[in-house]
């Protein structure tokens, strides 16, 4: 786990209007190394492999295009030799976040650190990933287990990243309002204060105030995104 000095954190980002917190996370990441992976349409296994492909090349729109057009072919040839959808889809995605962990650790090793003001907007050191929207896939994962197993990766690669290898600092922007019984939820939800997570409150230029969950462990941090107890249908309902 991160010791909160040296270590990386993860922050998660609320508000009433979710543009203010993407706006938040844009302003932290101005004078910093950032990786931006937009998860707005995530709401299948194969949605989620290719907004975080697609997000990942984003900075370079030819290989982004045509990574996006391989893509799709080679998971058809997949799923029709291995018949295994869900699998391929999760295998990719593995492979995927071991090259955005090479390019964290060439980005990380090219600047220089900044200490005990992680994540923040004059951190010039780690780089910093920023999961916008991650609501969706969350929220999906309650009712599909493959969906749940990749965003389990994906959560355990940002404790990796952050709190095991210090590579970089993470920002999640979640909207402040979320369906009750969701993994989303359990993240900006505080039921009780666990050792390695704090919460504090950010004002924009603009004067919007955004709720910031940041967590220095990675025990809290799972804990946290541990899936609840599966619920009916009024756990579908708004809180």
């Amino acid at each position: 786990d991160g010791d909160g000095t040296a270590g990386g954190r993860i922050a998660v980002l609320t508000s009433p209007d979710p543009m203010h917190a993407s706006c938040a996370a844009q302003d932290y990441s101005a004078t910093r190394p950032c990786v931006y992976v937009s998860l707005r349409e995530a709401t299948s296994a194969h949605e989620l492999f290719m907004h975080v492909v697609d997000s990942l090349y984003s900075p370079y729109p030819l290989t982004r295009r045509v990574l996006a057009c391989m893509g799709v072919y080679w998971l058809i040839l997949f799923d029709f030799l291995m018949g295994d959808p869900d699998h391929v889809r999760k295998l990719n995605l593995s492979v995927t976040l071991r090259q955005l962990r090479c390019g964290l650790q060439l980005a990380s090793n090219r600047a220089p650190r900044v200490t005990g003001e992680t994540p923040s907007r004059s951190g010039g050191g780690r780089p910093l990933v920023v999961v916008d929207h991650a609501q969706v896939p969350l929220q999906a994962s309650a009712q599909h287990e493959t969906m749940a197993s990749m965003m389990a990766s994906i959560t355990q690669f940002l404790c990796a990243v952050s709190f095991d290898e210090q590579l970089a600092d993470v920002i999640i922007v979640l909207p402040e309002k979320v369906p009750r019984g969701t993994l989303a939820q359990r993240v900006w939800r505080r039921r009780g204060g666990l050792s390695g997570e704090t919460r504090s409150t950010t004002v924009l230029s603009s004067g919007e105030r955004i709720a910031v969950h940041t967590f220095t462990s990675a025990t809290a941090f799972e804990e946290r995104m541990r899936a609840p107890a599966r619920r009916g249908r009024r756990g579908a309902e708004a809180v």
